[in-house]
């Protein structure tokens, strides 16, 4: 994901992807401390390989036709034709200790206009559970996650389409606030 971060107040072409239009999500990031080899036993030990939780924005594009299904079901997702574009990270960085896995809400404007919101619970439960799955396949299948690595869990509301230029502002209720413009 390093190649594709975007700096925090960038732009973003979303003219030049195909069909001139990108999905706009807001997901929580887990910057890693350690490599993580084998299989963690649970997500109490997954938290200890965490160095901190971050707002991170991911621009994707979508071959898919919207969903109003919340929460998400992963079949839909494996299926739904999502292509990373690129992520924005937030600056403010928490411990992950103490963090609330399930409750960091997230409202999306775009031109001051509110058009998503929603909590982390919308992804599938938790983002720490996704997260423990998504190492747990990784590491059996032998790629391994290293220390430094971002990974990012889904995101918390139906993300809105951005196919013109405008002005875009994601808050998060702990974890700041990203902005950036497109073109």
């Amino acid at each position: 994901m390093d190649n594709n971060l975007v700096s925090n107040k960038s732009s973003i072409p979303v003219n030049q992807f195909p069909g001139g239009s990108v999905v706009v999500e807001a997901e929580i990031g887990f910057v890693l401390k350690n490599d993580i080899r084998n299989p963690v036993s649970s997500t109490e030990e997954l938290i200890t390989y965490i160095d901190y939780v971050v707002g991170v924005s991911e621009i994707a594009q979508s071959t898919a036709i919207p969903v109003s299904e919340t929460p998400l079901h992963i079949n839909y997702v494996v299926a739904s034709g999502m292509g990373h574009v690129a992520a924005i990270k937030g600056n403010v960085n928490l411990p992950v200790s103490g963090f609330d896995f399930k409750n960091e809400t997230a409202k999306c404007y775009i031109n001051d206009e509110l058009v998503a919101e929603g909590v982390s619970s919308n992804i599938f439960g938790s983002p720490i559970g996704v997260l423990y799955d998504t190492l747990n396949m990784l590491v059996e299948t032998g790629q391994y996650p290293k220390s430094g690595d971002m990974i990012i869990t889904g995101s918390l509301y139906k993300n809105p389409v951005l196919n013109a230029t405008a002005n875009i502002r994601i808050e998060f209720s702990n974890l700041g606030t990203i902005s950036f413009k497109s073109f």
